[in-house]
């Protein structure tokens, strides 16, 4: 027997959901979108109440995620160095002398924290230099050369935020895709949930590396795999033994 949360009668279950009768199915009801409309008007309020700073922060922070990611092969863009513990996303030019710059991809590349972005203000001599390497003078100089001012609105800073985060997620899912099913591993999605050992590895990959494998259900399980160079800072829900 099962306690009724409206009338606190007791009854049998039969079918789907709680409630003895109709009228406490309604009324379970009611309450939960009585609930679900709350929980809305919270999140309404907490988001009128956020900050302009706020909100460029957070559109910083999506975008310094996606340049981390798509430079992740790449060494520092000032020293070259690939063994930093700590990376950035530095600036060329600077946010407070260059804020219409501020979220411009050619303007941010991957740079160690320490020594270049923290102690030598984004060592910029060498940025300069491996920047020309990378993107090309005339980009460079563009970069350098007057703008607009550009003011961002609210609006405009949730859109960068909502578009770099997507495209973070969409190509982290394409490389993981790509990059074990096509050695035989059962990894389908970003958040996958199971894998499975290719029966032959392929001889371009002879090294294997022990994970931890962790499953939608919590298990955990353990796994060879030929080590991809993100795999420790970019899928949480992969690392190494």
């Amino acid at each position: 027997m099962i306690r009724c949360p409206i009338c606190t009668a007791d009854y049998e279950r039969r079918g789907v959901g709680a409630g003895c009768s109709a009228i406490c199915k309604l009324e379970i009801k009611r309450q939960k979108l009585m609930k679900k409309a709350e929980r809305a008007d919270i999140l309404k309020r907490k988001l009128a109440a956020k900050k302009p700073g706020k909100w460029r922060a957070e559109a910083q922070a999506a975008v310094n995620a996606w340049i981390r990611w798509r430079d992740r092969f790449d060494g520092c863009i000032s020293c070259g160095r690939t063994n930093a513990t700590i990376w950035n996303a530095g600036h060329f030019l600077t946010v407070g002398a260059h804020p219409e710059l501020r979220y411009h991809e050619d303007n941010i590349h991957k740079q160690c924290a320490r020594p270049c972005n923290k102690d030598k203000g984004g060592n910029l001599i060498m940025y300069r230099q491996a920047l020309i390497e990378k993107i090309g003078i005339d980009r460079v100089e563009w970069l350098e050369g007057p703008h607009e001012p550009q003011k961002y609105t609210v609006d405009d800073l949730i859109s960068i935020k909502a578009e770099y985060t997507k495209r973070l997620k969409d190509e982290r899912g394409h490389a993981l895709k790509y990059e074990f099913t096509r050695n035989r591993f059962a990894f389908t999605t970003y958040n996958h949930k199971a894998v499975m050992l290719p029966d032959v590895i392929h001889d371009e990959w002879p090294s294997l590396v022990p994970f931890r494998v962790k499953r939608g259900d919590g298990t955990t399980s353990k796994a060879y795999f030929p080590e991809p160079p993100w795999a420790r800072e970019d899928v949480p829900t992969v690392c190494l033994l």
